[in-house]
């Protein structure tokens, strides 16, 4: 349909120039309701057929460079991006959209300075300003993040990522009582997502509020049991409080979650020797092992044959006696 619009009116363009505007506005009508039923492809098309004939309108380009980002052709969006914007350089969308392109191509400093631009345009989008901490922190600008996330939840202040962001940048800083402050209006926001719960009782665990802090990580693993960093986290904490038993199934399940990590199977070989439970000890410091060694992580490999040494010895076992394919 909106070819045909195109095709049709292009013949007497010459002589119905009145019509230019009506047949403009039903063809990117028609890109934009096809663009919001995520027929984004199709919506550029229809983009680009408008551009053919009416480069004078300034934001076709930047609905193309929208559709592009929207479609992962980031180099093409960043181009109709910057083309949008000499067409008209007081559009804060576009200096957005282009910082988002820029951060995706990995350029940072170019990100930021279109962020800062279009805040200059519109000082009170929430979004830009926490687009813009969260590129600072990545950046390990930490002081320059704080400020950004602050304009953004002042602004915004329902906003979960942006608290969440905001108290992770308090956090190293070192301002650990607004840290833990803010992670708490996190959880208020959005109480299912297991990641501040952990990251709450991390920051907990280290000022020595260990009760606070068992009960987030409980409550990171109640909200998501596959959450990886939160059965790491809480198995690292109950076996520095030699609750070995209660470790077990921790460490196990991050083996679960990510077989391909030595690490884990080393960790699970340790809380087993804690217990003495030799078999498994050996069995997990074998699986180690191996995968150190494919890894090419030869100081580790190394030392995980030290320990298997040292626990054949300890339980007067021989590693040809453990059953590979028998994990408990």
């Amino acid at each position: 349909m909106g070819v045909c619009l195109v095709e049709a009116f292009k013949k007497k363009w010459n002589t119905c120039k009145w019509l230019k505007k009506p047949v403009f506005l039903a063809v990117v009508w028609w890109a934009l309701m096809l663009e919001g039923l995520g027929q984004v492809r199709m919506a550029l098309h229809f983009y680009r057929q408008a551009d053919v004939s009416f480069k004078e309108y300034p934001f076709l380009k930047f609905y193309m460079g929208r559709s592009c980002l929207r479609l992962d052709k980031v180099r093409l969006a960043e181009r109709y991006l910057v083309e949008a914007l000499e067409r008209n350089p007081r559009h804060s969308p576009t200096y957005f959209y282009l910082g988002k392109s820029y951060h995706l191509l990995h350029q940072y400093g170019k990100a930021m300075g279109a962020f800062r631009k279009g805040l200059e345009l519109a000082p009170q989008n929430a979004q830009a300003w926490y687009d813009l901490g969260h590129l600072y922190i990545q950046a390990d600008r930490i002081s320059d993040a704080v400020d950004a996330l602050e304009s953004a939840t002042g602004i915004l202040p329902h906003h979960p990522k942006g608290q969440f962001n905001l108290a992770t940048a308090y956090r190293v800083l070192g301002k650990t009582d607004l840290a833990i402050e803010t992670f708490r209006k996190s959880i208020e926001l959005d109480p299912k997502d297991s990641r501040t719960y952990n990251d709450l009782a991390k920051t907990l665990e280290k000022e020595g509020k260990s009760e606070a802090a068992l009960v987030n990580y409980k409550k990171a693993l109640e909200v998501n049991p596959n959450d990886l960093k939160a059965n790491q986290n809480l198995a690292e904490y109950l076996y520095g409080e030699k609750l070995y038993r209660q470790a077990i199934p921790l460490f196990l399940k991050v083996v679960e979650l990510k077989p391909e990590c030595a690490l884990a199977h080393n960790n699970v070989s340790a809380v087993y020797d804690r217990v003495n439970d030799g078999e498994n000890a050996i069995r997990y410091i074998l699986q180690a092992q191996r995968l150190f060694l494919e890894q090419a992580d030869l100081e580790r490999f190394e030392r995980a044959s030290c320990f298997l040494k040292e626990f054949c010895n300890k339980y007067n076992r021989s590693p040809d006696d453990i059953d590979l394919n028998s994990f408990n």
